[in-house]
C-alpha cells in the first residue's frame, strides 16, 4: 500500500525528495486553486506529468483548510 498525503493522493518517492503528481491533483474540484498558487513554485519535470513537491503540497492543503475553516 502506498503511503498517501492530504485529500488521498500517493505520495511517490524521487532521489532525495517526495512528491504527489500534478495529475492526481487535476482531479479534485480545487485544482484551479492550486494551480494559481503554484505559480513561480519549482517541480519535477516527469515523462508526461509533474512532481510536486510534498512539502509545498502540504502547505498549500494546510492554508485551503484554514481558509475552508472561516
Amino acid at each position: 500500500m502506498k503511503a498517501q498525503t492530504s485529500y488521498g493522493l500517493n505520495i511517490h518517492q524521487g532521489v532525495g525528495c517526495n512528491y504527489v503528481l500534478e495529475s492526481d491533483i487535476k482531479k479534485l474540484p480545487f485544482y484551479t486553486t492550486w494551480k494559481k498558487s503554484a505559480t513561480g513554485k519549482t517541480c519535477l519535470l516527469l515523462e508526461g506529468d509533474y512532481g510536486i513537491y510534498i512539502h509545498d503540497w502540504e502547505n498549500f492543503c494546510k492554508t485551503l483548510n484554514k481558509l475552508e475553516l472561516l
